[in-house]
């Protein structure tokens, strides 16, 4: 808190934050396929002379990249801060903290996707991925104040995102465990929608 890294983490990084970036990206992503299946458009876009897995990748690539936009808009102006008020702010660390908010936010994004292949309802799928995305987080704050919890610490996401360290320049296994659950909700997604029957 003493730090210029821990002040920015308090007052501009908080949890609320990369909640609401979560919470963006969630609802993007929901449009994905879900919106499509309960407009009972699904249909036009598989008839599109694309395979289901280029039109899957194509329409998440755009998530991501909204994803990476809002991401750098969290860092520029960092940055700018940081040349305003003329303090030192690590910029290693602040790449570091980027790639690892990039990589939560995408993880719900991909969470999302495949809850909405699972339900085919946009409802559901975001009801689920917000229900984990809080949980986590309440769960990852219990855990510590009351050492009688800390066993749970572990098994939230919150747990692995680690925006004081990034900030400082520090880049732990924690990112690769957000990383490996993003790429396995992404396989898994594509080969639900490659594989799968979709109702119209």
């Amino acid at each position: 808190l003493f730090t210029i890294e821990g002040f920015l983490t308090v007052e501009f990084l908080n949890p609320w934050w990369i909640v609401i970036m979560s919470g963006f990206a969630m609802a993007m992503a929901s449009a994905i396929v879900g919106k499509e299946m309960e407009k009972k458009t699904i249909e036009f876009l598989l008839s599109l002379p694309l395979s289901r897995s280029s039109l899957l990748f194509y329409r998440f690539l755009s998530n991501l990249l909204a994803v990476f936009l809002l991401t750098l808009g969290t860092a520029i102006p960092l940055y700018l801060f940081s040349l305003y008020y003329d303090f030192s702010l690590n910029l290693k660390g602040l790449f570091y903290l980027s790639l690892s908010s990039f990589i939560f936010v995408s993880l719900f994004s991909a969470l999302t996707i495949f809850f909405s292949l699972l339900f085919r309802e946009r409802s559901k799928a975001i009801s689920l991925t917000v229900t984990i995305l809080i949980a986590s987080y309440l769960l990852e704050s219990l855990s510590a104040v009351y050492d009688k919890l800390e066993w749970i610490a572990p098994f939230t996401l919150f747990h692995y995102y680690l925006p004081y360290k990034a900030l400082r320049g520090e880049l732990s296994y924690h990112i690769l465990v957000l990383l490996g659950l993003f790429i396995l909700f992404t396989l898994a997604s594509f080969i639900i929608f490659s594989r799968k029957d979709i109702a119209i």
